[in-house]
């Protein structure tokens, strides 16, 4: 009678690293979808508008193209609020994405876990926990779930109601949903 293999438990660094990684890609995904906004605020084909959108070789300089074509789209007020909000509230979690992409992952030895420290300051408090990258996955994930819902044609919900729940997000990528002190009034 054979045995059952022994599932393998992953190191800490590799959980981490595992973590680290599907948070990055969620951010991949979000700007993606954010360029298939730009192809339809600016009504080019999809792919002039993914090359026009992706030109921009930073975050901000996407966004900014972004925010600068809704005002003249065609799109109507609610979905134009709804729009901007979210781009906003994408900006806000950039900050953590950049953090996420450029500062140390480093074993913190008084916590024993994987963290993303400031590289200049790798003795700081300041740190990105694996909790921490689920929760701003979590957050990159519903913020893209909405701009997903409110693309058109055919969106499944009503621009008002995306809207509010864009502002219903935590403001910062790393809070979790369950923290009502930092949530939007």
């Amino acid at each position: 009678m054979s045995e059952s293999p022994t599932p393998q438990v992953m190191s800490v660094g590799d959980a981490f690293f595992l973590q680290y990684g599907q948070t990055l890609a969620e951010w991949a995904e979000l700007e993606f979808v954010l360029s298939s906004w730009f192809h339809f605020v600016t009504e080019m084909n999809f792919r002039m508008a993914e090359a026009v959108f992706y030109s921009g070789r930073s975050f901000n300089s996407r966004r900014d193209m972004l925010l600068r074509a809704i005002p003249q789209s065609t799109l109507d007020e609610a979905t134009k609020t709804f729009l901007v909000e979210a781009v906003k509230r994408a900006s806000a979690y950039s900050a953590a994405r950049n953090t996420i992409a450029h500062d140390l992952a480093v074993m913190c030895e008084d916590i024993d876990q994987m963290a993303i420290v400031p590289g200049d300051r790798i003795w700081s408090a300041e740190r990105v926990t694996i909790t921490s990258l689920k929760e701003a996955q979590q957050n990159f994930r519903s913020l893209r779930s909405l701009l997903l819902n409110g693309l058109p044609p055919g969106s499944e919900k009503q621009p008002a109601e995306l809207y509010r729940q864009v502002c219903t997000l935590p403001k910062k990528a790393y809070a979790s949903a369950e923290s009502p002190m930092l949530l939007e009034p």
